[in-house]
């Protein structure tokens, strides 16, 4: 206890908020501002909807490969240091998305940003696992999510106003400032702490394999909707067989190395494992709102203003962190498995409702409500079951632990992306052949979705089942004890 008063006394946790939760903060509102000007990014460079959605594809495989690493390095060489590194790569990437004047360089741009907001994410999370407890965590946690559901808000503003105004360049000049003031807050208002302890190299080798898996396994599920790709099928077939083959000497050199770069036994904790799986899925539930409205408010109802579009869908951001900070409260009383499951069985139903409610004409004040049921289950499962994982992880490896979860948000958020299209053109496909008409006759258009949201909402039952089966917490447990963790 000595240890914790020490450390109570030396930084206030609103501080410790403001200082890495606005690193976060940017990281979102970049995301959320992309998302919004991929069609106008499209037109502006001349090039099809299949080719510019490589802008938000190769931030995400960037960002799977970089993730984990940098949550290991963090481990070995310091948190605050490897969040602040984080900060300056992601400055450095806006600052070249503003002077773009090609596709490829702005692609190129992007993966500078993606491994600059690797950084600060799983470095963050390690930093704010490191100043708390089990008494206050999943509220530190909460109030965390709160600044990332307001920067999503913000970006949708921002993505109109700005566009606008000056250009879709401009828009990636607002995080510039922030992450100043976020790199010299945390300078100033984040502890030094120095102890001793031995530095092991790091696992390149695993880490390479393991990245390389990973992205495979995004281009496998990318190339099965490339419909224009001749042999597409193939090429998925051929990456996803190639992914699972790096899989396999991942594991190996895993298996072999005294210093692995994930410490499979990890994995072997069924509290990491089922926090895990579970946010991967809870992903794919949160992704297919933010990714099939869009579209279908644009395709299908003939919604052109880029602010209106996002407003509909600004529901789910603005409920999450709100309920985020309830349930993460709730969890450091109650036992998280019970909240997280509530979450799930919450956005299962909400897909139900979907079901029964989309069509050509469904009012956009009942589409925003939906938006704002997901965003609040999708809040009620993320912070407690962020803080189950955290509070299972070893002392000495928080930074791995707490890069993984993010890892498995990535993981979700592509794998979810690319299996919402997959549905969505499957079941366009077979409609098609059976009447002759495309997937854009709004009718098969609503068909298709109905059928995906009927998919996702089974897959997320499943997974809600497979979240009350991690067991109770200990809610005795403490992670500011003496330890040899460096933060410097």
């Amino acid at each position: 206890m000595k240890d914790l008063k020490e450390r109570d006394s030396r930084i206030s946790l609103v501080v410790l908020v403001l200082s890495v939760g606005s690193g976060i903060f940017i990281t979102t509102l970049d995301t959320s501002v992309i998302v919004l000007l991929l069609d106008t990014i499209k037109d502006d460079f001349g090039i099809q909807q299949n080719e510019v959605q490589w802008v938000i594809l190769v931030y995400l495989m960037v960002m799977i490969a970089f993730t984990v690493i940098a949550g290991n390095l963090g481990d070995k060489f310091g948190h605050k240091l490897l969040f602040q590194i984080g900060l300056g790569i992601l400055i450095l990437g806006c600052i070249l998305c503003f002077f773009s004047n090609s596709f490829v360089f702005l692609i190129m741009s992007r993966v500078i940003v993606s491994i600059g907001v690797s950084s600060i994410i799983s470095n963050g999370m390690a930093i704010l696992t490191y100043f708390t407890t089990t008494d206050n965590r999943g509220s530190i946690i909460g109030y965390t999510n709160l600044l990332i559901g307001l920067s999503v808000l913000i970006g949708v503003v921002l993505a109109s106003v700005l566009k606008d105004k000056f250009g879709w360049n401009s828009t990636f000049l607002i995080s510039i400032p922030i992450g100043i003031m976020s790199l010299i807050s945390v300078q100033l208002c984040i502890p030094k702490i120095t102890i001793e302890s031995e530095k092991k190299g790091a696992d390149w080798m695993g880490a390479f394999a393991f990245a390389i898996f990973l992205s495979l396994l995004i281009l496998s599920f990318s190339f099965f909707v490339e419909l224009q790709i001749n042999r597409y099928l193939l090429w998925a077939g051929i990456f996803l067989l190639l992914s699972f083959v790096f899989f396999g000497v991942f594991i190996l050199i895993e298996n072999k190395t005294g210093n692995p770069f994930i410490d499979l036994k990890l994995i072997k904790n069924k509290k990491i494992a089922v926090g895990i799986i579970t946010t991967i899925v809870a992903e794919w539930g949160m992704i297919v709102i933010v990714y099939q409205y869009p579209f279908y408010l644009q395709d299908i109802q003939g919604m052109d203003n880029i602010m209106l579009v996002g407003l509909t869908i600004a529901g789910l951001p603005v409920s999450m962190p709100i309920l985020a900070v309830i349930a993460g409260k709730i969890s450091d009383k109650i036992d998280a498995r019970i909240i997280s499951t509530i979450g799930l069985v919450g956005m299962s139903l909400t897909f139900l409702i979907l079901i029964f409610i989309i069509r050509v004409d469904t009012p956009i004040w009942l589409l925003v409500l939906v938006s704002v049921l997901m965003g609040s289950t999708y809040g009620i499962f993320m912070t407690p079951n962020n803080n189950s994982v955290m509070t299972a992880a070893p002392k000495d490896k928080l930074g791995v632990v707490g890069a993984l979860t993010r890892l498995a948000m990535s993981v979700g958020i592509s794998l979810g992306t690319a299996l919402s299209a997959c549905l969505f053109v499957l079941s366009g496909n077979i409609l098609e052949k059976r009447t002759g008409l495309g997937i854009e006759h709004p009718p098969h258009y609503i068909i298709s979705l109905r059928v995906e949201f009927i998919i996702f909402s089974i897959i997320i039952l499943l997974a809600a089942f497979y979240s009350y089966s991690r067991g109770p917490e200990e809610r005795g447990r403490k992670f500011l004890k003496e330890d040899n963790r460096s933060f410097t």
